[in-house]
Formats: structure tokens, C-alpha cells, sequence
């Protein structure tokens, strides 16, 4: 993996007598990719409203995100956790806080035939394109008892389309080879049972597998990584390889911030973290293998791309302005892929 990114970066200032060197040596070039699989991810929305500071900023990046699928039309929405800060959801606060965090924000997306959507229906900017709206929950999340139990079970009595692992963990498969397993990250640190974790990695088709959780395991954002940190990258690791599967993508909010890095074998190769769907933080921690970080609201996407018959999956990182006048300028900011082996390409935009 490493070769390859080393040998993809002497290719681009050799031109095209390195592109033979490339492949013999396992690596492909970017080429002109074509999609088959589009997946938008975004964590860390739940801003409430009474925030007039993170709320604007949460519809800058939401409203980034829906014109990335009108650009382009995307297979599914994963939301990475903290739906609703500062301390989850709330029975007493629930039609008002679906409304301002789900259905104002995502509008395009949401599906209009749950039961209870005439509670909290808005009128959209522009048409609806409902998507399955993939979610795991975050360590905010979790601040009020009643909190994971509301977005299990009931969410989707608003918003149709809304996911949830009602256990620990669940898939669903592509078409063109893409597996999703999105998980519940602050049930694993708890001490949680592994085995539907363990199933659902086992039952993915592949052969491309993402890894979805709240919490990442590539870095623990802190100088001092904690025991807790560490418990719960191992708990990972032990399940992909109970499983017997390989992953190629990992995806994590949490960190309030943009980045891409790489991990080893048989850890995912490579690894997202998009937790700046309302606020900004620094990285705290002197990481490995980080590929791109940025201090910046934003959201990915990862598409399938095919090019010369190589198969990769690429992410696309994109960074969003808060301020209103320049907010529809969306920057890419970085782009890498990921074949079915784990070799990982930066590509050019």
C-alpha cells in the first residue's frame, strides 16, 4: 500500500513511461473513472436550533450535500452519529428536534410516507429525491436514556427512509459490489457482544466492504490515546477478522474535522473521518498515515469508479465555507481511492 502511494506520486512527474511501472508493480493509475455507486456521508449534524452559531453552519453543509446529488445522483446518505446534540433525543423535544435536525436540513432526501411526516413536513428547496438515509448513533447520542431507543424505533415513524441498527450492527449490499455495514461504535466500547457485528461483516456480498461507525480506530484524537481507545480498536479488528472478510474503507465522524489516512494490514486500508457536519475542531493527536486533514465543515462521498478494467472505491473529500454569500462554493479538497487488494491512490481531481 505504501509503495503504491509512493509509486503514484514518481508517476505523475515521470508521465507516461511510469504508468507501466504502476501496473507491473500492482498499482493502477487514476484514469477517467466511471461511476457505478455513489454513497454521501456526513457526520455530526445534530446542532439544535436555538444554536446560532452550528445550526447555520449544519444547513450550509446540508445544503452542500443536495446539491452534490443534484450534480450527481447518489445511491444512499450515511449519517455518522451525534443526530442531536448536546444530549440526544428527547420524547418532549421529538417532533420539533426530527423537523429542525432531519427534515429542514434533509429535506431532498426524506421519504414522506411515515405515519407521523405530516408532523414535521417543510416545504423543500427544490424536488425531493428520497434516499435510504443510512445512521448510527454517537456518544451524544446517548446523553438521555430515552435518546437511542427514540432513534431506533421511532424516527422512522416521521422520516420513512431513516436506518438504524435496531442490534448492534447491519448491511446492505449494492449493486456493483458494495457493501455497507454501519454500526453502533458506543455499544462496542461499552462491552457489547460482538456476533452481530461479526454476522453482518460475514453475510456482506463485497467484494468492496465499508466499515461505518461513529467512532474512528485510526485515531483516537488525542496526544495519549486511552486504554478505552484502544479496547475499542481491537474489539474491531477481532470482528473483520472473526469474520473473515476483508475491508477496504473505514468511515467515522466524531472528529470534528475533514481527513483521510491509511492503516496497515489487516486493518481497513483506508480511512475517513467526516465529523464536521456542524462545527470545527483541531486535531489534537500526531497521527500516522494521514493522507489529507482539514479544519473545516464539510461531507464526502465515495463513489465505485471503473477505469481500464481496474475497480477502485474513491473518496472525495469537500470542503464547505459557512459564511451565506459564498457558502455554493464547494471546494474539493482531496480525492484517494481504494482497490479490492487495499493498494490506496491519491488521484488527481
Amino acid at each position: 500500500m505504501v509503495l503504491c502511494l509512493a509509486l503514484a506520486r514518481i508517476g505523475k512527474s515521470l508521465g507516461i513511461a511510469a504508468v507501466a511501472w504502476l501496473v507491473a508493480s500492482g498499482c493502477s493509475p487514476a484514469g477517467d473513472p466511471i461511476s457505478g455507486f455513489s454513497l454521501l456521508a456526513v457526520g455530526d449534524t445534530g446542532a439544535p436550533a436555538a444554536d446560532e452559531v452550528d445550526y447555520p453552519r449544519m444547513l450550509a453543509v446540508t445544503g452542500a450535500v443536495a446539491a452534490a446529488d443534484r450534480r450527481h445522483a447518489a445511491s444512499a446518505l450515511l449519517l455518522l452519529g451525534d443526530n442531536f446534540y448536546p444530549r440526544g433525543l428527547k420524547n418532549s423535544e421529538l417532533v420539533d428536534r426530527v423537523r429542525a435536525n432531519l427534515v429542514r436540513p434533509f429535506c431532498r432526501f426524506v421519504a414522506t410516507g411515515g405515519p407521523r411526516y405530516r408532523e414535521v413536513a417543510v416545504p423543500c428547496d427544490g424536488p425531493k429525491r428520497p434516499l435510504p438515509l443510512f445512521a448510527v448513533l454517537g456518544n451524544h447520542d446517548y446523553q438521555t436514556a430515552e435518546s437511542p431507543g427514540l432513534q431506533r424505533e421511532v424516527v422512522a415513524d416521521f422520516v420513512s427512509n431513516w436506518q438504524m441498527p435496531s442490534a448492534l450492527a447491519q448491511g446492505h449490499d449494492f449493486a456493483g459490489g458494495v457493501s455497507l455495514i454501519w454500526f453502533d461504535s458506543e455499544a462496542v466500547i461499552a462491552g457489547a457482544d460482538l456476533a452481530p457485528l461479526v454476522a453482518a461483516l460475514r453475510d456482506s456480498a463485497g467484494p468492496f466492504r465499508i466499515l461505518a461507525g461513529h467512532r474512528p480506530i485510526a485515531t483516537s484524537g488525542a496526544v495519549s490515546p486511552t486504554p478505552e481507545f484502544a479496547a475499542y480498536r481491537e474489539s474491531i479488528r477481532q470482528a473483520v477478522a472473526e469474520a473473515g472478510v476483508t475491508v477496504q474503507l473505514f468511515v467515522s465522524g466524531h472528529e470534528h474535522r475533514l481527513a483521510l489516512m491509511t492503516m496497515s494490514a489487516p486493518d481497513p486500508a483506508l480511512h475517513l473521518i467526516v465529523g464536521s457536519g456542524s462545527n470545527t475542531r483541531k486535531n489534537r493527536a500526531d497521527d500516522s498515515g494521514v493522507l489529507a486533514d482539514f479544519e473545516s465543515l464539510g461531507f464526502a462521498r465515495i463513489d465505485r469508479v471503473d477505469s481500464d478494467d481496474i475497480v477502485r472505491l474513491r473518496v472525495s473529500l469537500y470542503r464547505v465555507h459557512p459564511l451565506p454569500l459564498i457558502r455554493r462554493f464547494v471546494d474539493l479538497a482531496a480525492r484517494w481511492s481504494v482497490d479490492t487488494a487495499g493498494h490506496v491512490y491519491e488521484e488527481d481531481d
